[in-house]
């Protein structure tokens, strides 16, 4: 399950060795999910409240940019790493000691995404001073969780993540992003540089659970949708 992303974007990326004006353009930023979820406890103890707020993480990738025949669109496979989570808040009434309790969920992701863009200007993306684009685009894109934890404030690990199925690893949806392409100035020239935000909205939950040391067993539904942002330049061919 874990190799076939991998396969089909390899497969991309020598299809697109044999195009002109193909750009591969590597892209870090970051990533805030609402990690949408429905947290049902079972626990030995009693939970009198329960809170949580969105985690940021960090996201990177590489995408291949092909250009088709028609001008402005794109083809742009990318290849990526993210992270999301949430941080939890809940009171328990049956422990004074732990009264407040605060804790980190967090999850890595690795997948694909596999969209249609189009650059407004009309152009292909070339390595001069004219290299220049405002990008729309829509995709599709899968996800597969390759680690996750649950930690204290303090960076402590509580508990790991475990999964019942591999199915439950698996997340896939849709994805809109806005990119902006401009040139950058250098001593031999210029470099295409990018600026980019995207929503991705999945649609198959994610499914673990927990064992922390208070014997306590947490399972969770985990909705992933969320806004990421990303910078990088490009290279190219």
């Amino acid at each position: 399950m874990k190799k076939q992303p991998l396969l089909v974007f390899i497969s991309l990326f020598l299809c697109a060795s044999l195009l002109a004006q193909v750009s591969v353009q590597p892209l870090v930023g970051g990533t805030s999910s609402s990690f949408d979820y429905n947290n049902d406890f079972e626990m030995n103890q009693a939970v009198q409240s329960f809170d949580g707020e969105n985690k940021g993480g960090f996201t990177g990738g590489i995408k291949v940019n092909i250009p088709t025949n028609d001008l402005g669109w794109h083809i742009a496979p990318e290849l990526f790493f993210i992270q999301n989570g949430s941080k939890e808040f809940y009171n328990d009434i049956q422990n004074v000691v732990n009264d407040l309790i605060s804790r980190k969920v967090s999850l890595d992701y690795v997948g694909i995404y596999l969209p249609m863009k189009y650059n407004l200007l009309g152009q292909v993306i070339s390595d001069d001073r004219d290299a220049s684009g405002i990008l729309i685009g829509v995709s599709l894109y899968a996800e597969y969780v390759v680690g996750g934890i649950i930690d204290d404030d303090n960076g402590k690990s509580l508990s790991k993540i475990n999964f019942v199925n591999g199915s439950d690893k698996l997340d896939f949806g849709g994805s809109a992003a806005l990119e902006f392409i401009f040139p950058v100035p250098t001593n031999t020239g210029y470099i295409p540089f990018s600026v980019g935000i995207g929503y991705d909205y999945g649609v198959n939950n994610i499914n673990f659970f927990s064992e922390l040391p208070n014997n306590a067993d947490e399972r969770y539904i985990v909705n992933n949708q969320g806004l990421n942002i990303k910078a990088g330049t490009l290279f190219v061919f």
